[in-house]
């Protein structure tokens, strides 16, 4: 899946069925991204906070990888600034989780078709989250597997997650950053945002993750800094949204960590690359 040398290759060659294979789930991957953007500027047109034009992440695999949108006006309060930075991840994440569950059903338990894509197993357990869920859904015999031809809806659903959950990361001004922020003051969300981005690099150093060292790169060049002040600054946000944005904080740390399995597989092969040099 993705703008892989194959696919180009095919593309190339005039196999035409090669995009029509991957319609669906590109399509379905830019209406998530849709969705997640639709309700930051939702919730600000109800805030009165002016947004500026988004600039999406380019990805070879899935189109995007996300978007920054800048703000234009001050916020009134925290919890104005909060509702903003909560309600595109809300979304995008919903849209996703129905998604990945529905195609997690489909694949099951449904018709297999020659056009399903197919997809390692093991990529199921590059998640906590969405490795739990899939052996929740999917039944055993499935899994054991060493290849899976899913319905296009669970490659949806599980890039969705992954794209929303990067997002959630607290950086300057990615939604987590902001969520930080609008919760815990500049001052702090600074000081999270430092730690954050040194335990980012080492996960992608250590993980052998292109993804977090990629958004990694891309946050300390666009993101990194604090976003805009409130206009109150003084007052914080109430008890609901804490535990709401502390809930979608969790969320994300168990959507981005590997499932136990991958990562013991991980530390194996790290433990064997030691005695290597050893």
């Amino acid at each position: 899946f993705g703008f892989t040398p194959q696919f180009l290759k095919d593309l190339a060659d005039g196999k035409v069925e090669q995009v029509v294979h991957t319609l669906p789930v590109s399509l379905g991957i830019l209406a998530v991204m849709f969705g997640h953007e639709i309700g930051h500027r939702v919730v600000a047109a109800l805030r009165g906070i002016k947004l500026d034009l988004p600039f999406f992440i380019p990805s070879l695999q899935t189109g995007t990888y996300g978007s920054i949108t800048p703000l234009k006006s001050f916020p009134k309060s925290r919890s104005d600034f909060f509702d903003v930075a909560i309600a595109g991840p809300a979304v995008g994440l919903s849209m996703s989780m129905a998604a990945f569950i529905v195609g997690l059903m489909m694949t099951g338990y449904g018709e297999i078709t020659e056009w399903y894509p197919q997809i390692p197993t093991s990529l199921l357990n590059s998640s906590m989250f969405i490795g739990a869920v899939s052996k929740f859904i999917l039944p055993a015999s499935v899994l054991n597997a060493s290849t899976l031809a899913v319905h296009p809806l669970t490659i949806v659903g599980c890039s969705g997650l992954l794209i929303n959950a990067i997002n959630l990361i607290p950086v300057g001004r990615l939604d987590g950053g902001r969520i930080v922020q609008a919760l815990y003051g500049r001052i702090a969300a600074g000081r999270i945002s430092s730690i954050t981005l040194f335990l980012q690099v080492l996960g992608a150093i250590l993980g052998n993750s292109p993804l977090l060292l990629y958004w990694g790169l891309i946050a300390v060049l666009f993101q990194s800094r604090p976003d805009i002040p409130s206009q109150d600054e003084v007052n914080e946000p109430n008890d609901t949204r804490s535990a709401i944005g502390l809930t979608a904080l969790v969320l994300m740390v168990l959507i981005l960590a590997p499932y136990p399995e991958a990562a013991q597989q991980a530390a194996q092969t790290m433990q064997t690359m030691q005695n290597g040099r050893m």
